[in-house]
């Protein structure tokens, strides 16, 4: 499957071009899985109300790949950064006691447009997207959450709120929440699947 699409590196716009492959042989629908999680920094506009309103402020703080070889089964490599915020600096109590990340931790660390630089550096390191004038092929891969919050809200919403657009490569994932859920469900052997979230 030949896709193409800008990718952000830095201020300018690369665009790149890829033919997905699928090479392993042990009847994976992918090569690699890239497992993420994401911590952020939630700042309600308004205490008061219970529910999320579109002015309340959401930022990651912590951004981590841990890769998944399908063939192998093992950890290829891991990825990871805390990320200072940008809107609003200062993380609240309640965010450093349920994360247990400090306000010295994310002052040292890189904004987000680094961290996002550097994110798409591991996927061109590891084939799983391709400059244009490198012409080659890449592995297939889907990230994997444990809900949809991160890939479907928050990357989303990062994304948007640092200026970059949003690249096709990580509209697909699998909750392992939903196939948890469908295999007690069906009472049937574990079989990947995959979300289309786009």
């Amino acid at each position: 499957m030949g896709t193409d699409m800008n990718i952000e590196l830095g201020a300018s716009t690369v665009p790149f071009s890829y033919n997905i492959i699928t090479t392993n042989s042990v009847d994976q629908p992918f090569d690699y899985y890239c497992v993420l999680c994401f911590e952020a920094v939630y700042h309600p506009a308004n205490p008061s109300l219970k529910k999320p309103s579109p002015d309340d402020i959401w930022e990651i703080i912590e951004f981590p790949i841990c890769l998944l070889s399908a063939e192998t089964n093992t950890i290829v490599d891991i990825y990871h950064s805390y990320v200072r915020p940008s809107i609003k600096t200062t993380l609240n109590d309640l965010c450093i006691s349920i994360t247990g990340i400090t306000q010295s931790i994310v002052d040292n660390s890189p904004t987000f447009d680094i961290v996002w630089k550097d994110v798409q550096q591991f996927l061109l390191k590891h084939s799983l997207i391709s400059l244009v004038d490198h012409n080659s092929n890449c592995h297939s891969f889907t990230w994997i959450t444990c809900g949809n919050w991160d890939s479907r809200t928050m990357l989303p919403l990062q994304l948007k709120q640092s200026g970059f657009d949003r690249p096709k490569f990580i509209n697909e994932f699998i909750n392992i929440k939903d196939l948890s859920q469908w295999f007690i469900e069906n009472k049937h052997p574990l079989k990947v699947t995959w979300k289309k979230n786009g």
